[in-house]
């Protein structure tokens, strides 16, 4: 099976519970993923969303949804 199988989320000083409770419903298929950035988007996070890991490169790199 394809996809992600691990994902580590590094502590802040935000409601981390809340951080993993949105990546749980995204992962179940329970949340869009336009949901969950703004859902992340509205907590008070310690810097700007990226996931230029995942893209092999700096920053945000947001994709049309499939």
């Amino acid at each position: 099976s394809k996809g992600v199988r691990r994902l580590r989320l590094s502590p802040q000083t935000c409601d981390m519970v809340e951080v993993a409770r949105i990546y749980r419903r995204l992962a179940d298929g329970k949340e869009e993923p336009g949901g969950a950035r703004f859902a992340l988007s509205c907590l008070d996070l310690p810097g700007t969303l990226v996931d230029g890991y995942a893209h092999a490169k700096p920053g945000w790199h947001a994709t049309a949804p499939a």
